[in-house]
């Protein structure tokens, strides 16, 4: 899966789960199935940056992913790390990690 999104080929990541597979991205939120998670890929990882990097800038961070599996294929996917920090690093405004941050938050 990360290969395919890495290399742009949004069908073949897709393919890694299930039909009813759900990817829960930590910046965009949750999307659910391969045409979902397609559009994913293709929309908001490789439209919003180009070889993962924005304005030039790449920013690293720590964090984790669970994944659940069913018959080899991938039914869940979620990542879980420090966003605010990521935004901070690629330059974002203050006012605009704020109000991610209370998005995120529920607030």
């Amino acid at each position: 899966m990360t290969q395919a999104i890495c290399r742009g080929d949004a069908e073949a990541a897709a393919g890694c789960f299930a039909e009813t597979g759900v990817y829960h991205d930590g910046f965009y939120g949750e999307f659910k199935g391969r045409a979902a998670i397609a559009d994913m890929v293709r929309r908001h990882f490789h439209g919003d940056a180009s070889d993962f990097s924005s304005e030039g800038r790449r920013a690293g961070f720590s964090g984790i992913c669970k994944v659940r599996l069913k018959d080899g294929l991938i039914e869940r996917y979620e990542e879980i790390f420090e966003r605010a920090q990521v935004l901070a690093r690629l330059g974002f405004a203050d006012e605009r990690i704020l109000k991610s941050v209370r998005k995120w938050a529920g607030v």
